[in-house]
């Protein structure tokens, strides 16, 4: 049975925010070679059905996994994956997994320009080295669920100075959700991540962390370029409480 082609040539943002997975108009879209935004969001069965269609290249791509409890297996992967090939020249690409269960892989995003990207799910300290080391468009990257249990034991006790990251990263921030306290190992994976981001500007993680000032601006000889970094401080990961320099001052 033929459908008749519905035909947007002067299509310029693309929106849709389903958790359905039912899209049945996408049998039918032309869309022009080009447009300016295009924004998803949906769940993974909506995202296996998106992958049919023929997406154009855009200015600005933002794809959002939403939570869901079934279809979570490694071809999810590849769709994620062709869905980023619109961005291939793109200006920005954002991605946000708030799938919890979603399993993080280092190699989800080899190869693939991204320029943001939020994960909700957990995120162990080598899997966020990789993502950082092999994502050289990434410029703001967000961790909600750092899991502090995988940082190496000695990763700051080091009087070699640190090789620095193949990264553009201008943003950081992880929150961490376990009972660890006092927080050292993510105060020592914070303090190795903010040594070897040599474009760093803002380091964003929750209050209980502040020392990090403190033990980076003794190693500002080494990394001068942390005297450009600010340090955003929250509470419960949400409200910010404070803005500090790397001496420590109080900013904004």
């Amino acid at each position: 049975m033929s459908h008749t082609k519905v035909h947007f040539p002067k299509l310029a943002h693309f929106y849709t925010n389903n958790d359905s997975g039912e899209f049945p108009i996408l049998a039918t879209c032309v869309f022009p070679r080009h447009i300016e935004t295009l924004d998803i969001k949906a769940q993974t069965k909506l995202l296996r059905l998106l992958v049919l269609a023929t997406w154009p290249q855009t200015e600005h791509l933002k794809l959002t996994l939403l939570p869901s409890y079934t279809d979570m297996d490694a071809s999810l992967f590849g769709c994620i994956r062709h869905l980023l090939k619109s961005a291939e020249t793109s200006k920005t690409a954002e991605v946000a997994i708030s799938n919890d269960s979603f399993v993080v892989e280092q190699e989800l995003f080899a190869g693939i320009r991204v320029t943001h990207l939020r994960l909700s799910p957990p995120v162990g300290f080598e899997t966020m080295v990789s993502l950082v080391d092999n994502m050289p468009s990434l410029v703001n990257l967000c961790v909600y669920d750092f899991e502090s249990s995988t940082v190496p034991d000695k990763i700051v006790d080091c009087s070699d100075r640190l090789a620095p990251f193949s990264s553009k990263l201008q943003q950081i921030s992880i929150d961490c959700l376990d009972d660890e306290y006092p927080p050292v190992r993510t105060i020592n994976a914070v303090v190795y991540m903010a040594k070897r981001l040599t474009q760093l500007k803002m380091v964003k993680v929750p209050i209980s962390v502040i020392s990090v000032v403190g033990l980076l601006n003794k190693e500002r000889s080494m990394y001068p370029h942390l005297n450009n970094v600010l340090f955003k401080f929250t509470d419960d990961g949400y409200l910010d409480t404070r803005t500090l320099d790397i001496f420590g001052n109080n900013k904004y």
